[in-house]
């Protein structure tokens, strides 16, 4: 079974309005394919940039949370009585929390970059279409999913056509 239609365009342009009219008419399973990052293109296709910031501060909260817990039960379980001060000396450990705060932020943030991109992906049926590598050389590519509920093989390709595709392959 096919992973779709790949089709070609010429400019980001007309992939963009290749995507909105595909949106229109009701395709949702869309990716795109471009050499460089073009925020019409993402903002057509309707993503979200809005996951990342959220992650990290989750993270982050979590990975300060365990430092201060840690540090806490350290301090009350094996309290150290040196020129009177208290056995959980909240103060000391403002410094290790928020280095450990900002590891775990970072740490948090590349996993969910993975997560969020499906990656590490090794194979993509894309890639194996004839003329694909050439994406670098200002190629733009529109994949319209075999999963997509609108799909129909023959009409998909024709709509492609008349958007302006300058390719269209299986993929």
């Amino acid at each position: 079974m096919s992973a779709g239609l790949l089709a070609a365009f010429a400019d980001a342009d007309a992939l963009t309005r290749a995507i909105l009219r595909l949106r229109d008419v009701g395709y949702t399973a869309l990716d795109a394919f471009t050499p460089y990052p073009v925020a019409e293109v993402s903002d057509a296709l309707g993503e979200r940039g809005d996951r990342m910031p959220w992650i990290a501060g989750v993270s982050m909260l979590g990975g300060a949370a365990v430092m201060l817990a840690v540090q806490w039960w350290a301090g009350a379980a094996y309290p150290l009585d040196v020129g009177g001060r208290s056995p959980v000396p909240w103060p000391a450990f403002v410094s290790t929390t928020v280095i450990v705060a900002i590891l775990w932020a970072a740490l948090g943030s590349f996993v969910g970059l993975l997560l969020a991109t499906g990656l590490p992906r090794l194979h993509h049926p894309v890639f194996a279409v004839e003329g694909f590598e050439r994406l670098w050389d200002e190629r733009f590519f529109l994949l319209v999913e075999a999963r997509d509920p609108r799909f129909d093989a023959d009409a998909t390709a024709a709509l492609l056509a008349a958007l302006g595709a300058t390719g269209i392959d299986a993929a």
